[in-house]
This record gives C-alpha cells, structure tokens and sequence, in this order.
C-alpha cells in the first residue's frame, strides 16, 4: 500500500522558500540559489562572481554619470551589460575593459 504525501517535501519547500526571497529582493543573490555541500569549490566561483556583478546605479556612481544615462548607453549598446532575470547588469571585468578601450594615449 502506497503511503499518502503529507504536503510538499523539504526540497518543494526550500525552492518556494528561494523563490520568494528572490521576488523581495528584485533580483539575484547568493542565498537564492543552492548548490549541493560537495561542490565547495564551485560554490566559492559561483560567489565570488555575484558580487562581479553592478546593478545600473553602482555603474553610474563608478562613471560620474546619472543612472538614466547608464540606461541610454545599454539601450544603444553603447557599454557591454548582461540581463539578469529582467534586469541589466554589467561585469566589473567587462565594465573596467570598456573604460580601456576608450583611453586616449598622448601622441608620442
């Protein structure tokens, strides 16, 4: 004889759980994906990355620039940016790659 299901499991539970953090938080965290315990090393790379990441304001801050500006530029492809759900982000390595690309050097 089967035995009847009580509601849902603890792995139903911790995937509602992250869900809804992610939708009060409005975008992407650490805490809202899981990786398993034996991935320590995957876990650090997939960390250390997030924080990579800078929303549209932290962009504007670092450039001087308005954060309606920043918007401009990626709606004509101006700055590399990445989307996130619905939302852009930019690369710190992308950004800083960028910044190098417009350097002017003095004549010689």
């Amino acid at each position: 004889m089967a035995q009847k299901s009580n509601g849902p499991s603890a792995q139903e539970k911790s995937k509602r759980a992250n869900a809804s953090l992610l939708n009060q938080r409005g975008g992407v965290s650490n805490s809202a994906i899981t990786l398993p315990e034996d991935h320590s090393s995957q876990r650090a790379l997939f960390e250390n990355r997030i924080v990579d990441l800078l929303e549209i304001g932290e962009v504007a801050e670092v450039l001087g620039k308005s954060p309606q500006t920043i918007r401009n530029w990626i709606a004509r492809r101006e700055i590399p940016f990445v989307r996130v759900g619905n939302r852009n982000m930019v690369l710190k390595a992308s950004l800083e790659a960028w910044l190098k690309s417009k350097e002017f050097r003095p004549w010689p």
